[in-house]
């Protein structure tokens, strides 16, 4: 939808026994390209003399790619998916214990009301939100949510995301409360899209404004999940097509029982033609930080983590 954050859930909270928590995330704008040629001297001018002077009139070039920023607007309609995939696995001697988790969740989202450049009221369809956990090697069992295959409509009052289902009655406390933490920051103009540069970017360019934004996206801003990201880098790595590409790198710091360095490295891409997300792709390896005394009695641990998330009008 317009400029809905694009998110992708990256923060899990990992234990021995349990899976790592996500953190959703998510959304980007897009780029065009501005280009101005300059003039080529008329015929006549080509046919002067050597001496004569020769005056060419051109405008100077400007290169570089520039973002074209669209707001929202009423009657957008999006498809947004998210996808995550966990494993680890944790050994010591001839013990060993394997975990993987993967999560899905794919919406149709429809703007029906737009309020200073932010999206304050919407209807969402969950055509999936499932999770799937195995373990030890053994075949995953999935388990959809109380909200899949469901619609509502999002909207905020005094300040508060309320939650409506499809005969506009209030929806469960329990499926309110999932489609809220999936709409975090609704009703505020989205971060990302807010501090996209209007210059025109060169290839190669960082852009840290656009990284400033992203940290403070994934901030899950809950201190009992004890999760941090740093050294977030964004650099312009061009066009490709109809969609302008970032390449993306972020460290994801997990604390608690047993605490871990996460670099995710990968592609953000956006349409050239609007301010809406195309794709975003992250994947990295656990780097897990094993005290001493795990050390000794012969701990190992090693994983790796990978995040997608797409949209597309409709």
């Amino acid at each position: 939808m317009g400029n809905t954050a694009l998110t992708a859930c990256l923060a899990h909270n990992v234990r021995m026994h349990a899976a790592m928590k996500r953190t959703k995330w998510i959304a980007v704008a897009s780029v065009f390209i501005a280009a101005q040629g300059c003039k080529r001297p008329s015929q006549d001018v080509a046919n002067r003399s050597a001496s004569a002077p020769v005056v060419v009139d051109s405008k100077p070039q400007d290169i570089g790619v520039k973002f074209n920023k669209v707001n929202p607007t009423v009657g957008a309609k999006s498809e947004e998916t998210d996808k995550s995939d966990m494993h680890m696995k944790i050994a010591m001697g001839k013990r060993a214990f394997e975990f993987a988790e993967q999560e899905s969740t794919k919406r149709v989202e429809e703007v029906l009301e737009v309020s200073n450049d932010a999206v304050t009221k919407l209807r969402v369809t969950f055509a999936e939100d499932s999770k799937t956990k195995a373990e030890d090697g053994k075949a995953g069992k999935t388990k959809a949510s109380a909200v899949t295959g469901k619609t509502y409509v999002v909207f905020l009052k005094d300040g508060k995301v309320k939650v409506l289902n499809d005969k506009d009655k209030p929806a469960s406390s329990n499926e309110a409360t999932l489609v809220a933490k999936k709409y975090k920051s609704f009703g505020k103009p989205d971060t990302l899209f807010a501090s996209l540069p209007v210059r025109s970017l060169k290839e190669g360019e960082e852009v840290p404004e656009l990284a400033n934004a992203i940290t403070e996206k994934l901030d899950p801003k809950n201190k009992s999940e004890k999760v941090t990201f740093e050294d977030t880098k964004i650099n312009f790595s061009g066009k490709d097509g109809e969609d302008g590409v970032f390449d993306v790198s972020v460290t994801m710091k997990v604390g608690g029982f047993m605490k871990m360095s996460i670099p995710l490295k990968g592609k953000l891409r956006a349409h050239l033609a609007n301010a809406r997300p195309s794709s975003l792709v992250l994947e990295g390896p656990m780097n897990f930080e094993l005290k001493e005394r795990d050390k000794k009695q012969g701990v190992e641990a090693n994983g790796t983590v990978s995040v997608e998330s797409s949209c597309s009008s409709i």
